[in-house]
């Protein structure tokens, strides 16, 4: 067998450069300073327009949200956690955020964005019971069987949130019947391995309890999932679903108005307060029994 030796140093130093390396030891043109400067100044430019798009979104101000937009902010744009302008607006769980989210919106961002975690724009809202926030998500295509938000570290063995879930999760009853109306399926497990009914039954919240009953009660879980990734509104559950809605929620209305001054422990989860943490945990209210 026959080895090759190594070369020599003298003969490695009088070999040719190939080409890549001729070009990258060749000395930098004078112009190469200078566009380098200019690339690190766009650069930055960049990045205080994204800045103050992420400001925008996270105050509400729609005004200084589409300025940035118009001298090129990008509606798209992450952080190292992934959160986008459009998750900020929609964490911020406000309907003074509405305005942002169509600016953001209508620039072209992401409505399937998600965060490290998992969390969409939609998933955050469900949680928080805007219906206007849940309104432009769901007229932008926001699909509303997503499962994939989970909790921090959680491992994904525990289960995801869905949109439903995650209003059953908070007592969010009218974001629980307009996700079912755009076509949740409610037979969609979340943590756990919960259906949204249980889960809140086991939150105490009778309000989503009876929602969720009517509309199976109704037939409308033939239709679930009819709307999924659409953003759909028509044509989900058969006619006799949107009737017992109004039902339910005038006897909602009616009970309510008539309970007692001190009773207020059994109403639902009150939006303002569940808008101060989007994924924390309400007070519970009384459930109806299952059967």
């Amino acid at each position: 067998m026959v080895w090759c030796s190594s070369p020599s140093a003298a003969a490695v130093a009088a070999a040719p450069l190939s080409p890549a390396v001729a070009v990258a030891a060749a000395p930098l043109s004078p112009a190469a300073p200078a566009a380098a400067a200019a690339a690190a100044a766009a650069a930055a430019a960049q990045e205080a327009l994204d800045s103050a798009l992420f400001f925008a979104a996270m105050t509400g101000d729609a005004e200084a949200a589409r300025a940035a937009l118009a001298a090129g902010a990008s509606p798209s744009h992450a952080n190292v956690h992934g959160v986008s302008p459009l998750l900020v607006a929609a964490g911020g769980a406000a309907a003074s955020c509405a305005p942002v989210m169509r600016a953001l919106l209508e620039a072209g961002a992401d409505v399937a964005a998600r965060d490290a975690t998992g969390w969409t724009a939609l998933v955050l809202v469900a949680s928080s019971g805007q219906l206007p926030l849940l309104e432009l998500l769901l007229a932008a295509g926001a699909d509303c069987n997503y499962a994939g938000a989970r909790e921090g570290s959680a491992p994904a063995s525990l289960g995801f949130w869905t949109p439903l879930t995650r209003a059953a999760f908070r007592g969010q009853a009218a974001a629980v019947r307009r996700l079912l109306e755009a076509g949740a399926d409610p037979r969609l497990a979340g943590p756990e391995g919960k259906s949204a009914r249980e889960i809140a039954a086991a939150g105490g919240h009778g309000e989503v309890v009876r929602v969720l009953d009517a509309w199976d009660e109704a037939g409308a879980g033939a239709g679930a999932g009819a709307g999924a990734g659409a953003g759909a509104v028509a044509g989900v559950g058969p006619p006799a679903a949107a009737p017992a809605y109004a039902e339910i929620a005038a006897a909602d209305a009616a009970e309510a108005a008539a309970a007692p001054p001190d009773d207020d422990a059994h109403a639902p989860a009150d939006a303002d307060a569940n808008a101060a943490d989007a994924r924390g945990t309400p007070e519970p209210d009384p459930v109806p029994d299952s059967e």
